[in-house]
């Protein structure tokens, strides 16, 4: 994989580095990690992902019990997290069905001269037929894929799943292949479109998209939202508080670094 990518933002006059190991992001030659609109948003509480992680270990130490089997310490401890493998089990599968979505688009759009081929990983072709089947249910015009947005006003940085005009509007769309729609992804794409405007100064016509991909059902949960003004006000409140809890981790280190000597 790359070091680094670099992108070349407000007619050149900004070029972002994205690492992609570590999928973090800084204005090149500066120092300072950007806080990306996914960190920023990550500190909105989702005390579902709690609920879901709980479940998991009940269901697997009730699933052993009641199969005979002796219920020791270490069978505790991997139960216990048995929800990070999960996740990221589904985090793979997600990401690609993204990278698909992300090359055909690239092959409506010219970019590419193939057709990604079809998916052998069922959950990721159930993604796919989920996709095809959303857009074929609407007239889309797609604009760019995997597109970096970064706001200068408010320095933060992203990464927009696509761009389209969807039945004659311009919007901005994620795409998601989790269990679930949550309001922090209704923040997220709030800071996309809010930080694309600044840089391109064309305002967005549509409502903004979220688009879900039921991977073991191929169907699709989309939703649309508009209270563009309310939603971004919401991410900027969690921009604030991400900038908060990065300068007082800083403070930690940098008392630390005074103690050792």
């Amino acid at each position: 994989m790359a070091e680094k990518i670099l992108q070349k933002l407000y007619n050149g006059k900004i070029e972002i580095a994205f690492y992609p190991d570590s999928h973090r992001y800084k204005i090149e030659g500066q120092k300072d990690w950007l806080i990306s609109v996914t960190a920023a948003t990550g500190m909105i509480n989702k005390p579902q992902l709690i609920d879901w992680a709980v479940r998991l270990m009940r269901e697997e130490l009730i699933d052993k019990r009641n199969r005979g089997v002796h219920i020791d310490i270490p069978m505790i401890v991997e139960a216990s997290g048995l929800h990070r493998a999960r996740k990221e089990e589904a985090a793979t599968k997600g990401k690609m069905v993204h990278e698909w979505c992300e090359n055909y688009i690239l092959f409506k759009t010219k970019q590419i001269t193939d057709q990604p081929e079809e998916p052998t990983d069922e959950q990721v072709y159930n993604g796919v037929m989920a996709f095809l089947d959303w857009e074929q249910q609407n007239k889309i015009e797609w604009l760019a894929s995997e597109k970096m947005v970064y706001s200068k006003k408010y320095n933060y940085v992203g990464q927009m799943d696509a761009k389209a005009k969807v039945n004659g509007q311009l919007c901005v769309i994620d795409f998601k292949t989790g269990n679930a729609i949550y309001n922090d992804m209704r923040y997220q794409v709030a800071a996309y479109q809010a930080a694309d405007e600044e840089e391109t100064g064309k305002k967005y016509t549509g409502d903004r998209w979220i688009v879900r991909f039921d991977k073991d059902t191929a169907q699709f949960d989309a939703k649309q939202y508009g209270d563009f003004d309310k939603d971004f006000a919401a991410f900027l409140g969690a921009l604030e508080l991400k900038k908060r809890e990065k300068e007082l981790a800083g403070i930690v280190i940098k008392k630390k670094v005074n103690l050792d000597y």
